[in-house]
């Protein structure tokens, strides 16, 4: 298996990188007077991942890949920058209540075991999964038949219920109020997958356009048209959620660079840009709606809630042990209704009481009344299989990702690598994620577009494309 020079050279930077900052956050806190003694084994943790980056090549080798690059930029925050966020903020809280000091120390050894299970598996699995791939070149989708119908759809829709589009939220705006669609629409979450997925395929569809007649022409006008598509779609996001720019930023700055690989730079430079001050501006605004004061306390939780920090996991360290008291120590219909409450057409099948989210948020919060922290995966996977399965989840889900991440390069056409590639993103952020939440973008993104990928390829509406494929 070979791989490019400027890959290369990207793993040789990303170890050195590693090694160096992982070193120099183990050393500031062993040195550390004020730390908590529920933190006094949390130096493993940058010092375990940063040496096993350091002297396995094989855990980096993919990192080129947009999945992987995804997954080692995640683990490098919460085994590198949230250890030492939190020695800075001497690991006081900004948040809720303080979980129990013996919760605590045992979290930092639970994350510890998922880390070395996830090093673990990609060592083993990446020869394997990405070691038998073929990179394809990725071209303009054969048909389009039955992405045009959704299109148009989804534009009907539209116009028959206009209030569906205050869903969008345009990134730049300091409104944050709630969405004005009315929720109880009749088939309302119908109606908005179906805008959801005209949107998108319609932004492919001109990016396909665009190829086509770049590769045609040459002309850099075609490739500034499918930039300034791409950067409309991300201008208008789907809530105050960062990662709906993020996500699809990412994706769609990865794909076109490979499209047009001639204007790599200013792909990178124009939606790079959009990115990153959208990112910029929605966190602005979030710290002003909520009156957050920037500090390294405040940087420090927030790092622990959006990675899964020790506090989350001691949290749910907890919450096992009132799930196991109230529905047994293999909590059956806890598992259940944590993967279906968000799947389309189940969800009302489901107990949202007995829920590992619920439970989970009033430890975090003392009350019932909110729900907005997410219980790491982990976490789950420790409440329904205990010590010795609680990286479960986590494993099986770093493997989902490798294995479409591998698909994304094997795509042959622009709507399959999206997919394909976007979901592998999704996976990639699986530790700072939850079962609840990758089940459902499985079934009711991945699973629904590959539907409409399927229909769209075997259905035929000229019959001169039958001839042309025969």
């Amino acid at each position: 298996m070979r791989i490019h020079h400027k890959s290369k050279t990207l793993v040789k930077f990303f170890r050195f990188y590693v090694g160096i900052t992982g070193l120099f956050v183990t050393f500031l806190m062993l040195f550390d007077t004020n730390a908590s003694l529920a933190y006094k084994y949390y130096f493993l943790i940058p010092f375990v991942y940063s040496l096993a980056i350091v002297s396995s090549r094989r855990l980096t080798y993919n990192i080129n890949h947009i999945g992987m690059m995804t997954l080692q930029a995640v683990m490098w925050v919460k085994y590198v920058l949230m250890p030492f966020v939190n020695c800075l903020a001497d690991y006081t809280l900004w948040l809720g209540i303080s979980p129990n000091d013996v919760f605590i120390e045992a979290s930092v050894f639970l994350t510890l075991y998922e880390m070395l299970a996830v090093l673990l598996t990609i060592s083993v699995f990446q020869g394997k999964i990405y070691g038998s791939y073929r990179e394809e070149q990725i071209n303009v989708p054969k048909r389009v038949g039955i992405y045009i119908v959704v299109v148009i759809l989804a534009m009907m829709i539209i116009i028959i219920f206009p209030n569906l589009t205050s869903r969008y939220r345009y990134v730049f705006s300091t409104d944050l109020g709630h969405s004005l669609a009315d929720e109880e629409l009749w088939l309302y979450g119908l109606w908005a997958t179906v805008v959801d997925f005209g949107r998108l395929i319609l932004l492919l569809l001109i990016i396909s356009y665009c190829k086509s007649s770049y590769d045609k022409r040459r002309r850099l006008l075609y490739v500034i048209i499918a930039i300034l598509s791409a950067i409309t779609y991300l201008l208008f996001s789907l809530g105050i959620s960062r990662w709906s720019i993020a996500t699809p930023g990412l994706v769609l700055t990865y794909m076109m660079m490979q499209l047009f690989e001639k204007h790599r730079k200013l792909i990178l430079t124009c939606v790079g840009a959009v990115i990153l001050v959208g990112l910029g501006v929605m966190s602005s605004i979030r710290m002003v709606y909520v009156d957050m004061i920037p500090s390294s306390t405040l940087w420090a939780d927030l790092l622990q809630m959006y990675f899964s920090g020790p506090k989350n996991i001691a949290f749910a360290i907890e919450t096992k042990k009132y799930i196991n008291a109230t529905y047994g120590y293999f909590p059956l219909n806890v598992l259940l209704n944590d993967f279906f409450r968000s799947v389309a057409g189940f969800s009302q099948f489901t107990n949202s009481e007995a829920s590992t989210i619920g439970i989970f948020n009033a430890f975090v919060y003392g009350h019932t009344n909110s729900q907005d922290q997410i219980i790491p995966l982990m976490g789950q996977s420790f409440i329904y299989f205990g010590y010795f399965l609680a990286p479960l989840l986590t494993v099986v889900a770093t493997i989902v990702m490798m294995y479409l991440d591998k698909k994304s390069y094997e795509s042959t056409d622009i709507v399959k690598y999206y997919i394909f590639a976007y979901t592998a993103v999704w996976y990639a952020r699986a530790m700072m994620l939850n079962a609840t939440i990758l089940f459902s973008h499985f079934t009711n993104t991945f699973c629904l577009f590959m539907i409409v990928k399927w229909i769209n390829d075997h259905i035929v509406f000229v019959k001169k494309d039958v001839i042309t494929k025969s």
